[in-house]
């Protein structure tokens, strides 16, 4: 067989003699790998958008909610300290509505309290607005950390003896918050929480506050005491994950026996994903699916069109075809020179389509016409990888039939011709 390097070459001289027919091939195929490269972007794009919506407004995927009642909540705290929510998640305990006073007030504000593990936020984010979330010492130290819900910085902000800019949330943090008094108990604020999954989660929220890693709240456990409208349930939230289902199972049998463990009869505990991700993913995927077909047909075309091309020029070929087969080249050969020059013709239309792509969504986005919301921001390394290996499979595809065929013609045939 003749060495590849000289047929690379011999092939690479036929696509440069040829320059006006190669340059039509190469910009047919560069338009549909550009084309390609944008539909797959958008199909990613969209899968990509989808799932952080989800995350940002419902939690992560396959976040579950456990609720547990007919249970003394403080029991039910204590006995569920080892749990499954202490490793994927944590507790959401309602401490109640009370009092509090503001630095300088003389009038109260009515705050609703609920108090939450550190670590819940790894089922449902509190979507932090300015400061920061809890961090382990926020539970241990006797004023324990408090971040604000949207509501409750707004009505912090709105009063007259604290207004700062206004209705404006700015200098929040840090601020310091007695709840009740004679016996007044002191958090402070680290941070306000946005519009996340852990404030939508919990609606009536004005403040929440840090769980520590004991079951105690220190004084706030004593103010939830007297404060009105405790609540009588304690919710766990769990990150579960690709495996939500069976997580729901093991973490509902988990919490049952922590609870008969430690004496609670009767218990009620239910659960549910909160999440609806398969659901979206289910339909992004299907509208993916759809945009890669779209793109790989227009490219298919085009990849097709170039096959046609390259199997008309052989009856121009026949006698170049015939005289290399006459001077020892074999059916091997002249079959891999005639595929070499298609896939040298459809890798530098899919380089040419894909650099196009990506430079057009560069410049609009600079030029201040936006694409992010076609999720054409920018294109991603794995869009262009895929664009350039469906090109290639579809050239070494198609680009076979013709060259299958030179292969074939008999020599004596050709020259006799």
């Amino acid at each position: 067989m003749t060495p590849l390097p000289r047929i690379a070459f011999l092939a690479w001289r036929e696509v440069r003699a040829n320059r006006m027919r190669s340059g039509l091939m190469i910009t047919v195929i560069a338009v549909a790998v550009a084309v390609m490269t944008l539909v797959y972007q958008m199909g990613e794009a969209a899968k990509a958008e989808v799932a952080a919506t989800v995350s940002r407004t419902q939690g992560a995927a396959g976040t579950l909610r456990i609720d547990i009642g007919e249970v003394e909540i403080w029991t039910a705290m204590e006995a569920l300290r080892g749990t499954v929510a202490r490793e994927d998640g944590g507790r959401s305990v309602p401490l109640g509505t009370g009092q509090a006073w503001l630095p300088g007030g003389d009038d109260a504000v009515s705050v609703t309290v609920v108090a939450v593990d550190p670590s819940i936020e790894q089922a449902v984010s509190p979507e932090i607005y300015q400061g920061r979330w809890f961090e382990g010492e926020d539970a241990e130290t006797v004023m324990a950390g408090a971040v604000l819900s949207p509501a409750g910085a707004r009505q912090i902000a709105e009063q007259e003896h604290y207004r700062v800019g206004g209705s404006d949330q700015t200098g929040l943090i840090g601020l310091r918050i007695q709840l009740d008094s004679p016996m007044p108990t002191y958090v402070q604020v680290v941070g306000v929480a946005g519009d996340g999954p852990l404030v939508r989660n919990h609606p009536e929220a004005d403040l929440f506050v840090a769980l520590g890693t004991r079951n105690g709240l220190g004084s706030l456990r004593a103010w939830a005491a007297r404060s009105d409208g405790i609540g009588e349930r304690l919710a766990l939230f769990v990150a579960g994950g690709a495996q939500a289902s069976g997580k729901l199972e093991t973490s509902l049998a988990s919490v049952n026996m922590a609870l008969r463990a430690s004496g609670a009869t009767g218990p009620e505990v239910s659960g549910a994903r909160i999440d609806s991700a398969d659901d979206f993913n289910g339909a992004t995927s299907s509208l993916a699916t759809i945009l890669r077909v779209i793109g790989f047909t227009v490219l298919a075309v085009a990849v097709a069109g170039v096959a046609i091309v390259s199997m008309a020029s052989l009856r121009e070929r026949a006698g170049e075809l015939a005289l290399r087969r006459a001077v020892g080249w074999s059916k091997r050969s002249v079959t891999v020179l005639v595929l070499t020059e298609t896939l040298m013709i459809v890798l530098a239309g899919a380089v040419a389509g894909v650099v196009a792509a990506a430079l057009g969504c560069t410049l609009l986005t600079k030029s201040g016409i936006t694409a992010q919301e076609f999720g054409l921001a920018s294109i991603s390394v794995g869009t262009m990888i895929a664009a350039l290996s469906a090109s290639l499979v579809l050239g070494a595809s198609l680009g076979l039939i013709p060259a299958l065929k030179a292969g074939k013609r008999d020599p004596i045939t050709l020259l006799s011709g």
